[in-house]
Order: C-alpha cells, then structure tokens, then sequence
C-alpha cells in the first residue's frame, strides 16, 4: 500500500529580498534539491504535536526536521520540494510506503533542502508551515 501525503499550508507570509522577476513556467527550474532524508520513531510516544524546524546551513540551503509528522514505524521516506513564487513558499511533499514493520510511533523526518533563492520564505510541509529565512 503506497500512502502519498501531498499537503500544502497557506498562510500570510512576508517576502523581503526573494526574487520575483522570473516567475516559474518550467517545473525543472522550480524544483528544490531535497537529500539526506531520514525517518525514525520518536521519543514523545503517540498523540504528539507535530513541529517543523529548520535551521539555516550555508548558502542557499536548510536542514529541515518534522517532529511527530504522524503515527508509522519503518516507511522508506521520500520527498520533493518546489517553489511557488507567488505565494512566497517552498512546498514540500512527502511519500511515506513500505510502513509493514510490527510496530507504531510518531515518526521523525529529517532532510536537506539545498537551491533554494535567498530571501524569506515560507515552508510548508504536511499541515505545517513556518518562516524562513535563506541567505
């Protein structure tokens, strides 16, 4: 069974140095380079609340964790990521499969997120959405 979490926040957003001038009209120039992926079990136990962070690590990239995403085991983890410039937001996606392990916790996801366009942006993934800021 393939379980595919396409969820996308909206919210208000503040844009201050991101660049505008060239829309996206080509999906491979919209794209952000995802890597380092991770998913593990928890520490909180089940019914936690979910929480994203993300932490500046050089120019044009962040790591990003999504504590307590949702209730799994041992899934194979995948992501993409996109901007959309007329929102002001980075969109990311996730693909959790392969969850057939005898077990529940609240799953942990760590990733990379490097090309990204400096600016402050907002980062949306599954139902959370948080500021960042990219140099």
């Amino acid at each position: 069974m393939t379980l595919l979490w396409t969820l996308l926040a909206c919210g208000d957003f503040t844009r201050d140095t991101a660049d505008t001038s060239s829309e996206c009209t080509d999906p491979a120039t919209c794209s952000v380079t995802v890597s380092a992926l991770t998913a593990e079990c928890g520490d909180t136990g089940l019914g936690g609340t979910s929480t994203l962070t993300a932490e500046p690590v050089g120019s044009g990239s962040l790591t990003v964790q999504h504590m307590d995403f949702r209730e799994g085991c041992c899934p194979t983890f995948s992501a993409t990521a996109n901007f959309n410039y007329g929102e002001g937001r980075i969109d990311v996606y996730y693909s959790l499969t392969d969850d057939s392990c005898n077990c529940v916790c609240e799953l942990d996801l760590a990733y990379t997120l490097d090309g990204i366009r400096a600016g402050t942006w907002q980062l949306a993934a599954g139902f959370d959405q948080i500021e960042v800021v990219v140099e």
